[in-house]
């Protein structure tokens, strides 16, 4: 597959993209909406062709990595873009930028991080990544994808505590937005169990492959820190859960640290 493809693909990204995140600060929409649906669709097009020319998951490298964060981050903000019961242009008629309710405030912070990650992307080559001679095995595959769907869980939710924080503590009363933190609460767990189905798979594949499930290395030290900080923010005490900051702080260290193993 000629690398104009991808290239194509990528630029088409970055405009699209652009373009709903100027819209949506805009207040308008219903367009921001549709660009980001547009996006959606271009990078899902990109990871099947991506599968198809290396015939296994997307996982290798900058470019393969962000266009998985892309479709997936991009996916779950269309979804839950408008919470159940509530009509769309209720919600936004009279919404000016800086007096967001926590939806379209986590609307524009998910399309600032996709914009963020074209801009990651470009520092790489918009190609597939380097072939592996393990990647044709199946924990191998399931050990790097399940981070990478981690990493974009982990954002969604990092992004859903940061527009209840904004919005519950700066404009709308001094309690978050409880809907938009329980979303956060359900990605941060449902991103904790993807990155345990990832370090379950890279233990079996290190026993078929030295015959040992605990090789020791720093990438234990990063596992842990990524588990500890889950618990941390679902278990937070009454002393640092009254501080805005440091419990935004801590809900988001996840993303940090999983997207720092991945990129």
């Amino acid at each position: 597959m000629p690398p104009v493809i991808f290239t194509t693909t990528y630029y088409a990204l970055l405009l699209l993209f652009i373009l709903s995140l100027v819209l949506s600060v805009l207040n308008k929409p219903g367009p921001a909406n549709a660009c980001e649906m547009t996006g959606w669709l271009t990078a899902a097009l990109g990871c099947v062709l991506m599968i198809l020319i290396t015939r296994r998951l997307p996982f290798a490298g900058r470019f393969e990595t962000g266009m998985v964060l892309i479709f997936l981050i991009s996916g779950l903000n269309l979804r839950y873009a408008i919470p159940p019961g509530v009509h769309h242009l209720s919600q936004r008629k009279n919404t000016r930028f800086l007096k967001m309710l926590p939806h379209t405030a986590r609307q524009v912070i998910n399309r600032i991080v996709i914009v963020a990650l074209l801009a990651f992307m470009a520092l790489g080559s918009k190609a597939t990544g380097s072939e592996y001679t393990m990647y044709d095995n199946v924990y191998v595959n399931l050990f790097f994808h399940f981070r990478v769907l981690a990493t974009g869980f982990f954002l969604f939710a990092a992004s859903s505590f940061t527009a209840a924080w904004y919005s519950g503590t700066g404009h709308h009363g001094p309690a978050p937005d409880m809907d938009t933190t329980g979303t956060g609460r359900n990605f941060l767990l449902l991103g904790a169990c993807c990155f345990l189905i990832s370090e379950c798979a890279g233990s079996w594949w290190c026993l078929n492959w030295l015959g040992d499930v605990w090789q020791w290395n720093k990438g234990f030290f990063k596992a842990s820190g990524v588990f500890l900080m889950v618990m941390t923010a679902c278990h937070l005490p009454g002393c640092i859960s009254k501080s805005g900051p440091v419990r935004l702080l801590i809900r988001i260290l996840p993303a940090g640290i999983c997207f720092w193993m991945v990129s």
